[in-house]
């Protein structure tokens, strides 16, 4: 669904820049803090932790929704994230090219998280033909029983189970980009802020590794965009009805006249506009063409 902002007492644009660079960076809320300050904006570490646990899950869903569709064959393994001074297990998933499949963190570590994880996956992404697991028992009962499941329901082909180890290599390389952000964050207090913090991590990093149309936007923008949920086509939001260059080799972006307003605005605060001091004029009286 698409975010709302009502209630807060920053621009949208603002919280959207502080949660991207906090997701996106090895920062701690507190170097991010004078980070904002040095550009003006008076806010407080415990007011950026907030943003972060409430808009994170809903920018999540909304990158599972759109990016590109993914391989047949994954790679499945988790990660750890303290939490209250205690490991919780990241369970993550990628294709053999690298590309992120889903992710879920749990307080345990058996088959109970795997089947659960692999559920998740599954019904986001489709099922694989085949899934890469280390020496797990837990991950591979929980395949088995998914198995089990699609063999009596006819829900699907089963799935394949390879425990080789070299093969999940390009999936322990990926967990790294996960630990360097975490890292600085010395842990978490509670694991709703941890979920939905890695969440937004995970966003970041579909977004680093292409996963979306990007249509020539910038990594924010491409973030920024997320906050709506009726993306169609190649545009960048759901307002949009064409966008192309013309003669000129300028941005045009074409919207539906009675969607004007939410496009200025979105011009305006910086996630819809590649081109500075650009021109607004109404094509025919009707659509807005910037």
């Amino acid at each position: 669904m698409a975010i709302d902002f009502k209630g807060v007492h920053f621009p949208k644009a603002v919280i959207l820049h502080a949660v991207f660079f906090y997701v996106r960076y090895a920062v701690s809320y507190r170097d991010l803090e004078e980070i904002m300050a040095e550009r003006g904006v008076s806010v407080d570490h415990a007011t950026l932790d907030r943003w972060v646990v409430k808009f994170s899950p809903l920018i999540a869903a909304n990158a599972q929704a759109r990016k590109r569709p993914t391989a047949g064959s994954w790679r499945m393994d988790e990660t750890y994230i303290k939490v209250k001074g205690k490991l919780t297990y990241l369970y993550r998933a990628v294709d053999h090219e690298g590309k992120t499949l889903d992710f879920i963190l749990s307080e345990r570590r058996d088959t109970a998280a795997a089947r659960r994880f692999l559920k998740r996956a599954i019904g986001t992404n489709g099922t694989p033909d085949r899934v890469v697991i280390d020496k797990s028992g837990a991950n591979l009962a929980g395949l088995q029983s998914v198995n089990v499941i699609l063999k009596f329901t006819g829900a699907g082909r089963i799935i394949k189970i390879l425990q080789v180890r070299y093969l999940n290599n390009i999936l322990e390389q990926d967990h790294r980009f996960i630990n360097r952000i975490t890292g600085p964050m010395l842990g978490f207090k509670a694991f709703h802020s941890a979920a939905a913090t890695i969440a937004r991590i995970e966003t970041a990093y579909l977004i680093r590794k292409g996963q979306f149309d990007a249509n020539g936007l910038t990594a924010f923008q491409q973030f920024a965009a997320l906050q709506y949920n009726h993306v169609q086509g190649p545009a960048t939001f759901g307002f949009v009805k064409s966008l192309r260059h013309n003669p000129r080799n300028l941005l045009r972006i074409e919207v539906r006249s009675q969607d004007v307003g939410r496009a200025a605005v979105a011009l305006i605060d910086g996630t819809l506009s590649r081109t500075t001091g650009a021109q607004i004029p109404v094509d025919g009286g009707n659509d807005l063409v910037i």
